[in-house]
């Protein structure tokens, strides 16, 4: 046990409410020794453990990037007020689930924006890691701040602080990233020429520093101008093109503490065939990439057997979308009724196919449906 961690283990979280969600080593959770791998990588989720660890994307990143030798992935959260005041008490920086290292000491810290009213939450984790929160502040000692999600869409609001968002799907650019960050470390690029450099390699990543941008009276933006030669106009979006190839997490973290959904979830089906102008995920998550029966059926299987969890929840934008939605759940009661083993649907758009729903859904436990008339 290091020093770090046996200090906050003996003496700060007898203190604090819900101590397991800071002590790491979850079943599933991978630990990797720091001084063998190329590419240290943390993933941040700029809100609590219980809602972050019940993110699907945070599963998947994980997984992904630890499948890999040369790459280490952990995970840190923001901690509640009353583990915050202690760390601050006691100049505690922010660390990592897995081997409680400071986030200082990695190659990249990589922010999940999931909704805008965590953006407070990202300048207070990086005060709390002793990183300078403005990107002009940073020196050769400081870890590269990168952020995707949701929000990397539209990032002008935080483009203070963040070095680098990656635009779209992450299983596509996080492993690009990576072999260009090994390249890079072997070359010993500085932190500019870094920057510099994804920017002009990865069709989907902006980096905030090396463009000018111009705005209207009424602040909307106007123009948007490169400073140097070599990065792109336009930043495009990262798209896996089919989900049936593309990497899932079948040994997911099970936390040892309650979280928001404490499920297994499988993701049937990317993107939506409706398109609503208003809906950001729609627009942005084109084209629809459903899932196969037999892979959706094999991720189930393979995921219960690695957790035991009860419940499974299919997720996509629109369940009730999904084309082979009766023949799935066919075979999903056939294989999981007799494990009593739960099956649950996140929202549903109100369509043609909503009327199925309730026989399909099986009798291990009494559940709901939520209803999204929009």
């Amino acid at each position: 046990m290091n020093t770090l961690k046996y200090f906050v283990t003996e003496n700060i979280l007898p203190q604090v409410e819900m101590p397991g969600q800071y002590i790491g080593g979850e079943w599933n959770s991978i630990v990797k020794d720091h001084a063998e791998i190329d590419v240290k990588v943390v993933l941040a989720f700029p809100d609590t453990y219980s809602i972050g660890m019940s993110h699907l994307g945070i599963q998947i990143l994980y997984g992904l990037l630890n499948e890999r030798a040369d790459t280490v992935c952990e995970r840190v959260f923001a901690p509640l007020d009353d583990m915050e005041s202690l760390m601050r008490k006691h100049k505690i920086p922010l660390f990592s689930l897995e081997t409680y290292t400071p986030l200082k000491e990695f190659d990249l810290v990589g922010f999940s924006l999931q909704y805008e009213l965590s953006y407070t939450n990202v300048l207070n984790m990086l005060n709390l890691a002793e990183i300078p929160i403005m990107a002009s502040e940073r020196d050769e000692t400081d870890p590269l701040i990168i952020a995707g999600g949701p929000c990397a869409i539209s990032p002008e609001a935080v483009a203070d602080f963040i070095d680098i968002f990656l635009v779209g799907d992450g299983e596509e650019s996080l492993p690009q990233l990576i072999e260009l960050c090994k390249d890079m470390k072997h070359k010993k690029l500085s932190r500019k020429e870094k920057i510099v450099s994804i920017a002009q390699t990865l069709r989907n990543a902006y980096a905030p520093s090396l463009y000018e941008v111009s705005y209207y009276q009424d602040n909307t933006i106007r123009e948007i101008h490169p400073k140097i030669s070599g990065l792109p106009l336009l930043i495009r979006t990262a798209s896996v093109k089919d989900l049936n190839k593309t990497y899932y997490p079948t040994k997911p973290i099970v936390p040892y503490v309650k979280t928001i959904h404490d499920r297994i979830t499988i993701e049937v089906m990317r993107g939506c065939t409706q398109g609503c102008r208003f809906c950001q995920a729609g627009m942005s998550k084109r084209p629809t990439r459903p899932r196969t029966v037999e892979n959706v059926l094999k991720l189930a299987e393979l995921s219960y057997a690695n957790t035991g969890h009860n419940e499974i929840s299919l997720a996509s934008l629109s369940i009730s979308d999904y084309p082979f939605l009766k023949r799935l759940m066919e075979q999903m009661n056939q294989v999981f009724v007799p494990r009593h083993v739960n099956i649950s649907f996140p929202s549903l758009r109100v369509n043609e196919q909503l009327v199925l729903v309730p026989s399909m859904l099986n009798t291990v436990r009494k559940s709901g449906l939520t209803l999204a008339p929009e």
